[in-house]
């Protein structure tokens, strides 16, 4: 008992220390599942927290995405609209469109009669020397005589066969004089600009003759084909006048001999091209004759066609030229300007030289003759509006809604 009292103070420390010490590792285990549970607790705060709130948003971002759209939707209007009114063209004789009926038939005839005319006129185009060309000048050489000095005044054989010969091939000035087939050809080719005439274009004969019995096809035909035959023409006139203008300002007089575009073969349009349009060969720049458009999606580079409810109506066509070889990327640019034409093939031959400056005369410069396919796009809701019906069914389309048929 006495060693307990004596003892009593250690006692007590030792059973306090070992409480503590139980204690305390039972605390570490608490502490670290409260401390979990308050970490739970904290969360689940932070997020009924932020149900309470609105989310944080930048609002300023959302404004100036939305001001972008409605810029983007602006430019958009504003290309379309551009597009249609470079894409817009008008037919020749008001109000013939959509169909055709009775005076305005022969009103429209005589439109495109005088319409052809004045695109001849506008190329300042011409003919070579017909026979009675040759024969009239002919007569003037006759009748003029022969010449003081004129080495070709008592020709014969044998002063021929001593004249020692060209090198070159080219005829002389004086075989030149004394030749009615080559100074008839260089009179009329110092009369113009190019050569061309009512074969260089594609004319719808029928339409040229039209009187009131006309199926009203053929008068769109006529303006389908006319409008594509404007815009060349036209590139074409003014890239001549270009180099016109700039020879007159050296006062050298312009004739076809010095200009880029020196023959209009042809131009040709083919019909609208749809998805199964079977087409032609394309053509070559070899051969004399007049150039027709291949007509089918299989020679595009751009796979595009006609269809019903499509947003443009394709067609194509052919330009067949003699030009300066050096002017060729001028004559694409040119006819392409700001229409929406697509070139789709470009093929060129030397043209041989014309020793015996007869028929048509290019001139000195190097010339070719060049064969140019391209692809037309036309809006399909500025033009059906003025299709006739015939035209339409054509196209397995219809016209919009908000145009009415014209009543009989």
């Amino acid at each position: 008992m006495d060693i307990l009292k004596r003892n009593l103070f250690f006692i007590i420390c030792g059973v306090v220390a070992s409480a503590g010490i139980v204690l305390a590792a039972v605390g570490v285990r608490s502490m670290t599942e409260v401390r979990t549970r308050m970490n739970d607790a904290g969360g689940l705060l932070r997020q009924l927290g932020m149900a309470k709130r609105p989310p944080t948003v930048n609002m300023q971002a959302i404004n100036d995405e939305n001001d972008r759209v409605a810029a983007v939707k602006v430019s958009y209007q504003e290309v379309i609209d551009w597009a249609h009114q470079v894409n817009r063209r008008e037919p020749l004789v008001p109000g013939v469109f959509p169909e055709p009926r009775g005076q305005k038939k022969e009103d429209y005839r005589d439109a495109y009669v005088a319409e052809i005319d004045r695109l001849l006129n506008l190329l300042k185009a011409g003919e070579p020397p017909t026979d009675r060309d040759i024969f009239d000048m002919k007569e003037k050489i006759r009748n003029e005589g022969p010449r003081r000095g004129d080495p070709f005044a008592e020709k014969d054989k044998s002063d021929e066969e001593e004249k020692p010969a060209n090198k070159s091939g080219l005829i002389t000035v004086e075989e030149a004089r004394t030749s009615a087939p080559a100074r008839a050809a260089l009179v009329k080719a110092q009369e113009i600009y190019c050569y061309a005439n009512l074969d260089s274009l594609h004319v719808i004969d029928t339409v040229r003759k039209a009187d009131i019995s006309t199926p009203p096809g053929r008068f769109w035909d006529a303006q389908r084909t006319l409008w594509v035959q404007q815009d060349v023409i036209e590139a074409l006139a003014r890239i001549n006048e270009e180099a016109a203008d700039k020879l007159k300002e050296q006062d050298v007089e312009p004739w076809v001999g010095l200009l880029p575009v020196k023959d209009v073969i042809s131009i040709r349009v083919s019909n609208y091209v749809f998805e199964d349009s079977e087409g032609s060969p394309p053509a070559q720049p070899g051969s004399t004759g007049p150039a027709n458009p291949p007509g089918t999606k299989y020679e595009s580079l751009t796979d595009y066609y006609s269809e019903p409810d499509g947003l443009y109506d394709v067609l194509q066509f052919t330009v067949k030229l003699v030009v300066d070889a050096r002017q060729i990327p001028i004559v694409l640019k040119e006819i392409c300007g700001d229409r929406f034409y697509t070139p789709l093939r470009v093929a060129y031959r030397v043209v041989p030289a014309n020793l015996g400056m007869t028929d048509k005369i290019y001139g000195e410069d190097p010339a070719v003759t060049l064969v140019m396919d391209f692809e037309a796009y036309y809006f399909a809701d500025i033009y059906r509006r003025l299709m006739p019906k015939v035209i339409l069914e054509e196209l397995g389309a219809e016209r919009p809604e908000d145009e009415k048929e014209p009543e009989d």
